[in-house]
């Protein structure tokens, strides 16, 4: 995925160099001593006179300007050269409302309060290897699409150091981002299919409001203070294979009715300093369909949280350890399988309520002070309809711990066709737990008595051997 991302993003820088072979070609040098035969000491005079198509090349200097690209134009940095765009502290320092614009080798400094390094209200553009700090935004992206926002380094900005309002396929990728700022390093308000990928931040996270169909992949976020990445009321975004380490206040957020969302494969650890209640992943009200799928979550006070109203989310094969609630939820018709859940205080922590109708299956348990804790508050005598099974109950002090008299929860599968020890039985298959006394005296690997949970709750078909053991036929 990253080396077709890059092809990409070279073809498309390329293209500026193809497209410019007839052009013109301006100097601009501030005091004409690096070029004295530069056209211009004002990068604003160069681009009033070049024409579209144009190069303009800024030589080493302060250029104390408010510069506006309204042609498309390349306005590069000469050689290695780092000349400065200096706003003064009055508006927008760069402002591109041109399409088909590249800005390169630039530092760009002190806009005007409430004004944008890099303001981009066109498309098309390419804003690749500048340095933008002190200002109050970085990049602000409005209503723009198809831009490439690549290899920046963007800090000390007093605001959000890369705005995206509106537009669509923007490509955001290889920055160099934090220090200061907003909460997000990142934030995407009301927009879509974008592409937010291999960015270095530091102490600010990434934010997709409102927006949906983006791609948050291999980023890495460290030591941030609000949320590491947050999906706000968006739909059908993939946040996959990021880094997220000392994470200070939280790791990736799924808030209130944010639907249909992929979170996979990203490793997630909370800071030793973190104060509160940090949270690895957190679904919140009536966030529904989502998947959380393959991610590695340690040390918070929550690996997993999904509040209230959720529904239909899966939870799958995901590692969490070292946490107070491994995975805390209130869903309904979801499921939680096939995770890794080991020497937290609480592994499970389930509330029931309603007919909630919740699958727990083949999660291995393991070393936790209590491995499924079921807390049925005291007001509340609704059914669950939840189904545990398959699930391995190893080392835990108290495999299971359950206030709930009037639960209606099945703690074996439905009848299946079922593989052990090479024989083919058909049966139901309940947990493992490494503290069953019992026998199996026909060796279809389920014991013959069963397990006593606690007084309302028994396993009527425990298994001798950890699940692992058993296949299931389709």
């Amino acid at each position: 995925m990253r080396g077709v991302v890059l092809l990409l993003v070279s073809v498309a820088l390329a293209s500026f160099v193809v497209g410019a072979a007839s052009a013109r070609v301006w100097h601009v040098d501030d005091d004409l001593m690096d070029f004295p035969r530069a056209d211009f000491t004002s990068i604003q005079a160069a681009i009033n006179a070049a024409s579209p198509g144009d190069s303009i090349i800024v030589h080493d200097g302060t250029y104390h300007e408010n510069v506006v690209i309204n042609k498309s134009l390349r306005l590069v940095a000469a050689g290695r050269a780092a000349p400065v765009i200096d706003g003064g502290g009055v508006g927008n320092v760069v402002t591109i409302t041109a399409d088909g614009c590249l800005l390169s080798g630039f530092t760009v400094t002190n806009s005007g309060t409430g004004f944008v390094g890099v303001a981009i209200e066109s498309d098309n553009n390419r804003v690749f290897r500048n340095t933008i700090t002190g200002n109050h935004e970085g990049i602000h992206l409005n209503y723009s699409s198809n831009n490439i926002i690549l290899a920046n380094n963007i800090s000390y900005n007093r605001n959000e150091n890369i705005y995206v309002v509106g537009g669509a396929h923007n490509i955001i990728i290889r920055n160099t981002i934090g220090l200061m700022g907003g909460a997000y390093g990142i934030l995407a308000r009301h927009s879509q299919r974008n592409l937010i990928a291999s960015n270095e931040l530091a102490c600010v996270g990434i934010c997709l409001y409102n927006s949906s169909w983006n791609r948050v992949i291999g980023n890495e976020v460290r030591e941030c203070t609000a949320i590491s990445i947050v999906i706000d009321r968006g739909s059908h975004n993939a946040v996959v294979r990021n880094v997220i380490r000392d994470a200070l206040s939280g790791g990736i957020v799924i808030s209130d009715e944010s639907c249909w969302n992929l979170v996979a494969r990203n490793e997630i650890e909370a800071s030793p300093l973190s104060t509160g209640c940090p949270v690895g992943i957190f679904f919140g009200v009536s966030a529904d369909n989502n998947v959380v799928v393959g991610n590695n979550i340690s040390a918070f006070y929550y690996g997993i949280e999904a509040g209230g109203g959720s529904g239909h989310n899966r939870i799958i094969r995901n590692s969490v350890t070292s946490c107070t609630y491994g995975i805390m939820f209130l869903m309904r018709n979801s499921t939680v399988r096939g995770n890794h859940i080991c020497g937290n205080v609480y592994g499970i922590y389930f509330i029931p309520y309603d007919d909630t109708r919740n699958a727990i299956i083949s999660n291995n348990i393991v070393a936790n002070e209590y491995g499924l804790y079921i807390y049925r508050p005291v007001d509340s005598i609704a059914l669950g309809n939840d189904s545990i099974y398959l699930n391995n109950f190893i080392d835990n002090v108290d495999n299971v711990y359950s206030n709930d008299r009037y639960a209606n929860n099945a703690w074996s599968s439905p009848v299946v066709r079922y593989v052990y020890n090479g024989t083919e039985y058909t049966g139901r298959l309940g947990n493992y737990w490494d503290d069953y006394a019992g026998v199996d005296a026909d060796g279809d690997g389920v014991g013959e008595a069963g397990y006593a949970i606690d007084a309302y709750n028994v396993d009527q078909y425990p298994l001798v051997e950890p699940s692992e053991n058993y296949r299931i036929l389709l």
